[in-house]
Parts: structure tokens; sequence; C-alpha cells
């Protein structure tokens, strides 16, 4: 079959495919998988004939725990790639387990552990879902947030930070998921984006990358809050919230192979 008669085929099937699944949304896997198959047929046929035909545009969901920077890496891709983001709900929870489909890239942002806890502590302090002002007492009590708690079947917040980091680091470690570091992030910025623009085989909307200033997540809460302080996310030492006791729970309960494998600090 020649060069035209492949790419008429290809664009047929898709359309069909396609068609199939208009009724489902974007997000869901079947559709996922079409676009996926679609987008392979068209890269073989580009390096089979020399052609330069334009697949899909890349898929890309994000997933990270709560309060580590989804929402911020989300705009970023957005203002600089040629890429479509998820929503939070769309493709599986952003907060819980990667839902695998062909077609879409994964991308996993951590925060360290102990900045990462006192932002979950004071999120949840917003939301009135915790008044617990011990940051121990917080990190030994059950998880306040419904969703995440039942996502990961967390018993507290260190488990919870635990169960996710290991399911998502073995995508990682499978290489069917990229990681991304939140310090990482907002150190190099220009790096770290210029790591998501080849895994995802995307094109620049821009030719340098730009930041964002101020803070993404701007829907109303039930408590103000404070203005986006890059400096505090940082690590330069445990953070001020920390007590004595709190920083040995966290040297017992964290799990030691995941904080080395991401290159984090104990305290």
């Amino acid at each position: 079959m020649t060069g035209d008669g492949l790419l008429q085929s290809v664009r047929g099937s898709a359309a069909v495919r396609l068609r199939t699944l208009s009724s489902r949304t974007r997000s869901s896997r079947a559709y996922r998988h079409a676009r996926g198959a679609t987008a392979s047929a068209i890269t073989r046929l580009n390096g089979s004939f020399g052609l330069d035909l334009p697949t899909p545009t890349a898929d890309l969901k994000i997933h990270g725990q709560v309060r580590t920077g989804t929402n911020y890496l989300a705009e970023l891709v957005r203002l600089n790639l040629m890429v479509h983001v998820f929503e939070s709900d769309e493709a599986g929870w952003k907060h819980g387990p990667i839902e695998l489909a062909a077609g879409t890239s994964f991308v996993i942002i951590t925060k360290d552990p102990y900045r990462w806890l006192v932002s979950f502590r004071n999120w949840e302090q917003i939301h009135h879902r915790s008044g617990e002002s011990d940051l121990a007492l917080f990190a030994r009590a059950p998880v306040t947030h419904p969703r995440l708690r039942a996502a990961w079947a967390a018993a507290d917040p260190i488990d919870a930070w635990n169960l996710s980091m290991a399911s998502w680091l073995a995508q990682v470690d499978a290489g069917r998921a990229v990681l991304i570091r939140y310090e990482d992030l907002l150190r190099d910025l220009h790096g770290q984006l210029g790591r998501l623009e080849q895994a995802c085989c995307a094109r620049r909307r821009v030719t340098n990358f730009v930041d964002v200033s101020e803070r993404v997540d701007t829907w109303p809460t039930p408590e103000p809050r404070h203005a986006f302080e890059r400096a505090k996310y940082l690590p330069c030492g445990p953070p001020a919230e920390f007590s004595d006791d709190a920083l040995e729970l966290m040297r017992e309960r964290l799990a030691a192979e995941i904080i080395e494998r991401l290159g984090y600090t104990w305290w």
C-alpha cells in the first residue's frame, strides 16, 4: 500500500473509532486509547515515508499529593507547552492512583514531606476539617480529608504520603511517568519544563518559558489563604512548626527508601 493509501486508512480508522466513542468524554480510557493508537500510527507513517503529518495534541495527567503544586505545574504547562492537561477529576483523580491509558503522559510532582505536612495541616484547618495545632498530633490522627483517606485507605497523613509516593514511584520506575520535585521546579523552571517538553514530545507555545508569579488556586475557601511565598518551600532546615516530637515521628514513620529515592533530607 502506498503512503497516501496508508494515510487514508489510518485517518478513516481513527475517525470511525473516535466517532464510536463520541458519547464519552476525552478523559475516558477508551477515548484515550483510541487517540493514542492514532498518534502512534501517524508517528510510524511519518518515520516510514518522511512525512510531517501532525499528531493529536498530547494528553497530560498530573498527579501529586494535596498541596504539592499540582495546580502550579498545570498552569505552567498550559502557558508554555502545546499539551492538553486533564483537569483535577479527569482521567482519574489527580491525588489518587494513576489510571493508565495509551496516549496519555503522566507526571508526578512531589514536595519535601516536612513542608508538605505543614501545608496539608494548614489546608485542613482552612476547610474546618481539623483544628489540631500540634503537628505531631495531626500527623498521628486519622486523615481528615475524606476523599484522600478513601483513595489510599490511609490511617493517617504520613501513611497517605508513604502509600501514594510508593504507588506513583512504581510508575516512574516502570517508565510510565515523569517525576518532578516541586523544589526543583521553583529553582530551575526552564530545566524542568524542558524535561516535560521532551517526555510529552510537545511543541512550545513560547520561545522562552514563562513563570507564574501569583498563586493559581484562587477559588474561594472557608478561610483566607496567605500569599504565595516561594522561599518557604525551599528546604533549608525543618519548618518552624515542627517540635522535637514531630521530627522524631517523621524519622520513625516516613518510608526511608522513598526519602532516599526522592533525595529529601531527614531532619
